[in-house]
């Protein structure tokens, strides 16, 4: 990782993902999936640490998530996660993550306009979860 690149709580990912799997047109198989993991990652370190992930230090839950990532199952889960955190560094702040454009500074990229308002983001946050499963292509009103 780059020194000066923002990381996920920089830009906000897990907000982003908490505000992607509330939006009522989120697939439900990848919500599922997605919760699951969480559950599973959680387990697995309660099993091995007693305690939960989120508890545990940096290079311990490293170390978990090799081992995670080690089944399909895990890597999967872990990819499509990679992915919503690139969508919170890439989207406009509108939907949650990339604050104050955090992620476009740190690229050296001008978004264009016209940028989305409230009145016309159509489909939420998380595009990619929401059908049509599109990454990046909301759903016209």
């Amino acid at each position: 990782m780059e020194p000066d690149a923002p990381g996920a709580g920089d830009v906000h990912a897990t907000a982003y993902l908490d505000r992607a799997l509330a939006q009522p047109a989120f697939d439900s198989k990848l919500r599922a999936f997605l919760l699951d993991g969480i559950r599973r990652l959680d387990g697995h370190a309660r099993q091995l640490d007693g305690r939960p992930f989120a508890d545990i230090g940096a290079a311990r839950r490293e170390e978990l998530l090799q081992g995670f990532v080690a089944e399909r199952r895990g890597r999967n889960w872990v990819s499509t996660l990679i992915g919503y955190t690139l969508e919170a560094l890439l989207a406009d702040p509108i939907y949650g993550g990339n604050p104050g454009g955090i992620g476009w500074a740190w690229l050296e990229h001008d978004p264009g306009r016209p940028r989305p308002t409230a009145a016309n983001r159509a489909g939420g946050p998380a595009l990619s979860g929401i059908d049509p499963p599109v990454a990046g292509i909301s759903k016209p009103e």
